[in-house]
């Protein structure tokens, strides 16, 4: 059993045999970004939390809200104004095992990124 925390003490818990590790390359995500994005969802697929990054060029209001595959808002990450920089976001699910859509919306520009959640 493999049991990884992170750096915001979120810990999640493994039977599996087979496991990949990934790392945050911090010195990416100092610099000011060039254009809004969703630079990164980790891990995914997960389990008990998943963390987006948003990349932000500028002050912005913004909203970031996950939903199920029929539409409906499962949860809201975020909604107001952000500054310059990249901006990290947890979201520990308490709904079932399946496909979400994180949705990160300005007034001129949206962007999702799906991500799987195994029980």
């Amino acid at each position: 059993r493999v049991i990884a925390e992170d750096i915001y003490g979120l810990e999640t818990y493994s039977d599996a045999r087979e496991f990949y590790v990934s790392v945050l390359n911090e010195s990416q995500f100092s610099e000011i970004p060039e254009s809004l994005s969703i630079a990164q969802t980790y891990p995914n697929p997960f389990n008990s939390f998943t963390q987006v990054v948003i990349a932000i060029p500028q002050v912005v209001p913004i909203r970031i809200c996950v939903y199920d595959l029929l539409g409906r808002e499962v949860a809201i990450l975020f909604n107001g104004n952000l500054s310059p920089g990249y901006h990290r976001f947890i979201w520990q699910p308490q709904v079932s095992s399946g496909i979400y859509v994180i949705n990160a919306i300005t007034a001129g520009w949206s962007e999702s990124k799906k991500v799987l959640l195994l029980k």
